[in-house]
Formats: structure tokens, sequence, C-alpha cells
């Protein structure tokens, strides 16, 4: 058959045409502080979040004319972020000066991917379940339950104390804590600093836990995104190179053929002179 250099090459313009749109931007809008592109990946599914760096800072004017745009004076102008018409008795068929805070030209300088809060709640739900957090969660909510009952035995000597302290110090009475007041007051007040530390530990295991969660889910959007462009780099270089060899093929066979037809013509040609 034929020109079968044709069928690779087709896969060949076919994949190229399939990585031209293979990602769906967002318009450019603002968070926080900084200027964020959404890209949608059509083969993963998944979002990247591009951080925009700007040649400009904010407020730039832009020339609408400049763009080769004319405005109706009449038309309803819609700008979505402080949007002032510049420019004093315009007529119909004047353009419209327009100073908005979208950064133009913009390039984009940093991305991460966009993990869906509900994958990201089921994947921390399974990492909290995992037999080594449960235990470290378990110890430190015992540990806070042994404290607890600590600052509830020592709560009312505690508040003996504070009021016999205030009473010394207003000069309502002479007497000062009792010694027992004392050291119910030094066992309140450690036990309140042990659960203060207890909860701090217990919120950085959380945020350790979510952390790593997050982590592990952007490390397999990263990774199904190379795997996905991979496969995609290695059947577009096979199309073109098996292209490449049928039509090589090709033209080596026509080669060969031509150079038979011009040995036969020759054989040929010989004969009949041999026959004159």
């Amino acid at each position: 058959m034929k020109r079968l250099w044709l069928f690779p090459l087709l896969f060949f313009i076919l994949l190229l045409l399939a990585f031209q749109f293979r990602w769906k931007e967002s318009p450019l809008r603002r968070e926080a502080e900084q200027w964020v592109v959404l890209k949608t990946d059509r083969w993963t599914g998944n979002t990247w979040s591009y951080r925009v760096h700007t040649l400009e800072s904010t407020g730039l004017v832009l020339d609408v004319a400049s763009q080769e745009e004319e405005v109706n004076i009449d038309e309803k102008v819609e700008q979505t972020e402080n949007v002032e018409l510049i420019g004093e008795n315009l007529g119909s068929s004047e353009t419209l000066r327009v100073e908005t805070s979208l950064p133009l030209p913009y390039f984009l300088e940093f991305f991460s991917p966009v993990i869906d809060e509900e994958v990201f709640a089921e994947r921390l739900t399974t990492a909290l379940e995992t037999e080594e957090t449960k235990q470290k969660i378990l110890e430190i909510e015992y540990r806070i339950e042994d404290t607890n009952q600590a600052l509830e035995d020592n709560r009312q000597g505690h508040v003996e104390y504070e009021k016999a302290e205030e009473n010394f110090r207003l000069k309502r009475s002479r007497r000062r804590p009792s010694t027992q007041q004392t050291e119910a007051h030094e066992a309140w007040t450690e036990a309140n600093n042990t659960i203060s530390q207890l909860k701090q530990e217990l919120s950085e295991l959380y945020k350790e836990v979510s952390t790593e969660s997050y982590a592990y889910l952007q490390n397999q959007v990263v990774f199904k995104t190379r795997l996905f462009t991979l496969v995609w780099g290695v059947f577009t270089i096979l199309s073109l190179l098996i292209a490449v060899h049928f039509f090589m093929c090709e033209v080596k066979h026509g080669k060969r053929i031509n150079e038979t037809f011009e040995v036969i013509e020759y054989h040929t040609r010989k004969d009949q002179e041999r026959v004159i």
C-alpha cells in the first residue's frame, strides 16, 4: 500500500493539535495581594494556579484607540475594578481612555496545583485514621484529660489563693495565702500551662498531617500531569519517527523501481541494436 507514512503523520499532527487545546485558561483575577491565573488541564482534569508577574504596577492607563477599537459615548462601558473616564466633551465618534487596575502585560511566574476541598478533606480524614497518627492523638488527649483533672482538683485552692493575695495586696487583710493555698495555686498554674502546651502540640500535629496530606495530593497531581505529558511526548516522537521511516522506505522503493526500469530499458535497447 502506497503512502503509509500519511497515517502516522496525520496522527502526529493530531497530537500536536491536542496539546494546543490541552489547557483552559481562566480570566486574570486578584487574590489577596497578587494577580492569579487558573489553568485547567483538560487531559487530567486538574487545575493549576499561576501567580502573575507584571511589568507595570497597577493603575495603568490603557488607550483603547491604540488597540484600534472605537467606543461610542452612548454605549455602556463595563469595567470590574476602578474604571474612570478621562477627557472632557467627548463626541459620539471620539474614543475613550480608560484607567483600570488590570496589570498588562503579564507573565506567568510561579505555579502550583489547586486541590479540590472535598478531595483534600477525604485525604486528611484517611491520614488521621492511620494507626500511628491515631496513637499520637490519643496519647495527647489522655494527657489533656489527666491534666484537666489536676486542674479541677486545685481550682478551689487557686481561687482562694487569688482572693487571699488580693486582700493582702489591697490591705484588706494582714494574712498572706496559706501554704496549702500556695501549693494549690502552683499546681493549678502548672496544670494550666501544661494544657496549653498539649493543645499547642495537638494543633501542630493536625497542621503537620494537613500539610503532608496537601503535599501528597499536589505530588500526585504533578506526577499525573508529567505522566500524561511523557506519554504524549513518546507517542508524538514515535509517530513522527514512523512517518519518517515509512516515507524513507517509500522513497527507497521508488528509487529501486526506477533503477529496475532503467536496467530493463538499457538491456532492451541493447537487444534491439544487436537485432538491427
